[in-house]
């Protein structure tokens, strides 16, 4: 399961991009597609990591990096329809970073026994 976790986590982040810069192109009918498709993987990304979850003995930064993760996945949608109606996403983009950076280091630090 981790691996799946893992791989939706990545797909997500390229979903991601690929809207983004779709939406910086102007090319609002694709990047409506491909944001669908991001949609999905938020939910197998939220589901493995609450089967994850729940699969270990977990201390409080697992729930930590839970909580911080539900915030990158929030924030990633906020970027795209920030991005979608031409307002200015500066702040949400600049969060959406420094979250993002948090979840992937506990992610990488936190060990896992399952």
């Amino acid at each position: 399961m981790l691996i799946a976790h893992a791989s939706s986590w990545a797909a997500a982040l390229v979903l991601f991009a690929t809207a983004w810069i779709l939406l910086n192109k102007g090319k609002a009918r694709p990047a409506k597609a491909v944001q669908m498709v991001l949609r999905l993987f938020y939910l197998l990304t939220f589901a493995t990591g609450v089967y994850i979850l729940f699969r270990i003995d977990p201390t409080p930064l697992y729930y930590v990096k839970a909580v911080v993760g539900i915030i990158v996945i929030s924030l990633m949608e906020m970027v795209l329809v920030k991005k979608e109606k031409n307002q200015p996403a500066g702040t949400v983009s600049a969060l959406f970073a420094v979250f993002l950076a948090v979840v992937l280091y506990l992610g990488y630090k936190l060990p896992l026994s399952m």
